[in-house]
């Protein structure tokens, strides 16, 4: 797993990487949705379906974004914006 941070003019930027299974396309768009889980066979994973969802309400509430970037058997880059206010770097 790779973790970066960095910064422009206008926000933070976290991104976090691994070279796990990656994500279908198909499922992609759901990911952040309350309580969905996601395998690699596309079934229900284990877990309660709360990480992800609780990760971009988080987010969002500090003005932000999240977003993922994957592929199969390559990995997943998670991409998390936080606008930088007055007096925070």
């Amino acid at each position: 797993m790779t973790l970066r941070l960095f910064h422009n003019d206008q926000e933070l930027i976290f991104e976090v990487q691994d070279t796990g299974c990656g994500i279908s396309a198909t499922y992609i768009k759901d990911i952040f949705k309350l309580y969905h889980r996601y395998n690699t066979s596309g079934e229900s994973g284990e877990g309660l379906g709360l990480g992800l969802y609780l990760s971009k309400v988080i987010v969002e509430l500090h003005g932000g974004q999240i977003e993922v970037r994957s592929a199969l058997n390559i990995g997943s880059t998670f991409i998390i914006k936080i606008p930088l206010t007055e007096g925070m770097c």
